[in-house]
């Protein structure tokens, strides 16, 4: 009677571990259409502002959920696939939406202080 008891344990023991092993398996296989922002400039090793540069251009498919924007997943990998064909410098495209960020953030300090001059010369 042990000996059927160990059997039977053992038995669901390997049955538990084959079906862990295809849930894993089935997990690894399962890729999602639509991604984040933070998920696609890390699946495609573009920087952030890249990608949105891309989706403002139309050259790259994209929608909002609610307040949450995703990116279509096959429509990424096509615009990988002609960027390198162009030969494009993803460190060049960085470098550059950098420095318009920081352009941003100039204007908007100097404004702000015209602003406030103006409003002191009142």
């Amino acid at each position: 009677m042990d000996v059927c008891i160990i059997a039977s344990t053992m038995s669901i023991k390997n049955v538990a571990i084959e079906e862990t092993e295809a849930l894993e398996e089935s997990k690894q296989a399962i890729q999602p259409r639509w991604l984040r922002i933070p998920t696609a400039a890390h699946y495609s090793g573009m920087c952030r502002s890249f990608l949105y540069q891309a989706m403002g251009s139309g050259k790259l498919k994209s929608r909002k959920v609610g307040t949450i924007r995703i990116i279509d997943r096959l429509s990424l990998d096509a615009f990988i696939e002609s960027q390198d064909a162009g030969g494009i410098d993803f460190v060049k495209a960085k470098a550059k939406a950098k420095k318009q960020a920081a352009r941003r953030r100039v204007q908007a300090i100097i404004t702000a202080n015209e602003a406030r001059r103006h409003a002191q010369s009142d």
